[in-house]
């Protein structure tokens, strides 16, 4: 015997309506701004919000009023009062355009109305289309919604007047909010201003819609916005980029500094982002997300550059209120991108890790233009936080990041320019300028024979001290640098050890092959942790200048890193040794130094699209019989000047650290040797991709 079936149906309270806006929409501010945003959908050219006696909630009256299309009574029954309708998103998605403007449609999920209700509790709509003889008229009362009632027995007041608002040939909506929630404070209103100003982007569009914010209170804190195009006329750093569908890069590097003149640089970008990003797209995969533009305006906001561009006070009161990086969809502002509290980018993290080397948002604008035909699918969260996470979301923001990097870099070029120039000294430069100072006072004094060698012992002696604590420094650095490049690969093979241990212990009967092939398993990758760890010991080892032969240093940095070129799939011979050398130097700093070229080279090597993934090491002597390493690849080879790419913190890697290859000049230098960029042409045996020589100065005879 079976019981009671049958089916129902949802039979919805009516104060679901009221959680709709108390829910989605975060804010007033918000709330207003998406009022505005029907506005733009309904095709207005011009929208005004007016704000009367609104520090005082219920005497107050929050006024959106535009000359879009407006609404026919037909209209306002069969889709303005139906949550949730999808006439806007049938016609987003058919890509109709609205017949009186050439503008996609930005609202789809028909919630937008809603928002009035974040406002106040009593709403009256006026509305009509050019055709109407009348006004249609709506009345709200938003606490009908908190009775006990289903909501299809709350009833909704509606009605037809003769013009009073609109001529007969006009169209538009007003919305007219009272009975407010609460009391709105001058810091709102100057962040509604702000808000209302941001919603159109910079740049031109040939639709024009203009958002005027009145009020009868707090009128200091509405005042016309700076022009953004003066703003940034500007900065003193611009890159401006258009990235299409297949993550290829065009773009534009501006830098000028007023106070130095012949520092003024501009270069040109087109290069795939795809292919030198192998980690992120591995294999040429493409992006999901289609074509975007984007422009990025940066300041360095250190007192002596603010002196130089624009003051402290014209920062404060133009610059900073635009701060941060914003999205635009066909011209309208995608909310929250680039709000004070939203770090969409992560851009404090990648600050604080890297501080020299990343922008902060303090010190950048930034405007990202994506258009609803080239990215469908970035589409508005309900909420209006922002855009539904999906690959297409990831993908977008991630070459954001990588353009981002690129900017930093040639950045980093123009201010280290400008900072050797300012004279920015070390520490260690004031002890030296007292000793030359001492040196100029007892020569005038006639006292040379007296104090020179005491004069040189103190030199001696801090050139000792210096010297002992850079190398000090170069080690430590060095050797954390390596530590970074086999760590990732043992926690993975410690995990997969522990996995098949774990599988192995939930069996009840295991066969002798099974437990013969996970055994054989095991041993594998603890022989590969030995080896790796064993590589790791040594270059941690403390170490002093003996004499080694380069043949057994390349040796050994190719123990410690074989099993990642052999992970990575990267083809490599045995070193060639074509004439062997014994140097005098410190063999773990020497390793350090190979491990970074070689990481690097596995890297970029892996970002051609093409398989003939390869490198070789070649021990020899240059043109004039020094000794040297080199270290070749087929990657897309060295475009940046080589003074650039031993400079701190410059990389191309998004997620580099840029310490590398500077950290194997110092070491070379501390070697007093050289690390120098070869390139296919300059000898026979070079390869078309990056080659990298460390040359050291001739000391022994061969053995």
């Amino acid at each position: 015997m079976s019981g009671v079936s049958g089916t129902a149906r949802f039979e919805p309270k009516a104060r679901i309506i009221k959680l709709l806006g108390e829910e989605l929409i975060t804010n007033e501010v918000i709330a207003v701004a998406e009022l505005v945003k029907n506005s733009f959908d309904a095709c207005a050219s011009n929208v005004v919000v007016n704000l009367q006696d609104i520090d005082k909630k219920d005497d107050g009256t929050i006024s959106v009023i535009d000359n879009g299309v407006g609404m026919s009574l037909d209209t306002v029954l069969n889709a303005w009062l139906q949550p949730g309708t999808d006439v806007r998103k049938k016609e987003r998605e058919e890509y109709r355009k609205n017949r009186r403007c050439d503008r996609p449609i930005l609202g789809e999920k028909g919630v937008g109305r809603f928002a009035a209700q974040k406002l106040g509790n009593l709403i009256n709509v006026i509305t009509k289309t050019e055709q109407d003889q009348y006004e249609t008229n709506v009345e709200v009362n938003w606490t009908t919604f908190e009775e006990d009632k289903f909501l299809e027995d709350v009833e909704v007041k509606y009605w037809q007047s003769n013009l009073k608002h609109f001529k007969r040939d006009e169209s538009g909506t007003i919305i007219e909010i009272t009975w407010l929630l609460k009391d709105w404070t001058e810091r709102m209103v100057r962040d509604l201003n702000l808000q209302l100003n941001s919603l159109n982007s910079p740049f031109p569009t040939k639709d024009f819609f203009e958002v005027i914010l009145e009020s009868n209170v707090y009128q200091s804190e509405i005042r016309q916005a700076p022009d953004i195009n003066d703003i940034i006329d500007k900065s003193v750093y611009s890159f401006e980029a258009e990235i299409n569908k297949e993550g290829f890069l065009d773009a534009k590097y501006d830098y000028f500094n007023p106070a130095f003149p012949q520092f003024e640089r501009r270069e040109y970008f087109m290069e795939s982002l795809v292919e030198n990003n192998p980690t992120r797209f591995p294999e040429g995969r493409l992006p999901k997300c289609g074509l975007f533009k984007l422009n990025f305006y940066a300041w360095d906001l250190d007192p002596a550059s603010l002196r130089e561009t624009v003051t402290r006070y014209y920062y404060n009161t133009m610059i900073r209120p635009y701060r941060g990086i914003k999205v635009y969809r066909d011209g309208f502002r995608v909310w929250p991108y680039g709000e004070p509290d939203d770090d969409w980018l992560s851009m404090d993290i990648r600050r604080v890790n890297l501080p020299t080397r990343h922008f902060s948002r303090n010190q950048i604008i930034g405007i990202v233009e994506i258009s609803l035909s080239s990215n469908p699918k970035l589409r508005d969260k309900t909420d209006r936080e922002g855009l539904i996470d999906c690959e297409e979301l990831e993908d977008f923001k991630a070459l954001i990041l990588i353009t981002l990097g690129l900017f930093e870099n040639e950045r980093r070029l123009d201010k280290d320019k400008v900072d050797a120039l300012r004279e920015r000294k070390r520490p260690e430069d004031d002890v030296y300028d007292a000793i030359n100072d001492l040196k100029e006072k007892i020569n005038k004094q006639n006292h040379n024979e007296l104090y020179d060698k005491e004069i040189i012992k103190i030199e001696s002696a801090y050139d000792r001290r210096v010297k002992d604590i850079t190398e000090t420094l170069l080690v430590s650095a060095g050797i954390g640098i390596s530590y970074m490049i086999p760590a990732h690969d043992i926690t993975d093979n410690l995990t997969l050890m522990e996995n098949r241990l774990k599988h192995l212990t939930k069996q009840e009967r295991i066969s002798q092959s099974v437990i013969k092939d996970n055994l054989s398993n095991l041993l594998d990758t603890t022989l590969l942790i030995k080896d790796i760890t064993k590589g790791v010991r040594q270059i941690g080892r403390k170490s002093t200048f003996d004499n080694n032969k380069l043949s057994n240093i390349v040796k050994d940095a190719l123990d410690i890193i074989k099993y990642k070129l052999d992970e990575e799939e990267i083809k490599y011979e045995e070193p060639k040794i074509i004439e062997d050398s014994v140097v005098k130097c410190k063999k773990n700093l020497i390793i350090v130094a190979l491990l970074n070229i070689i990481d690097n080279s596995t890297y970029w090597v892996k970002a051609k699209q093409k398989k003939d993934w390869a490198l070789k090491i070649t021990v020899d002597t240059d043109e004039v019989n020094r000794p040297r390493i080199v270290i070749s690849d087929r990657g897309p080879g060295i475009k940046d000047p080589p003074e650039a790419i031993v400079t701190p913190f410059f990389t191309r890697k998004p997620h580099g650290s840029g310490l590398g290859l500077y950290i194997v000049d110092q070491i070379m230098k501390a070697h007093e040797g050289w690390l120098k960029f070869l390139f296919e042409g300059d000898e026979p045996s070079l390869w078309p991709g990056a080659n990298v020589a460390l040359i050291f100065k001739k000391e022994l005879k061969d053995e």
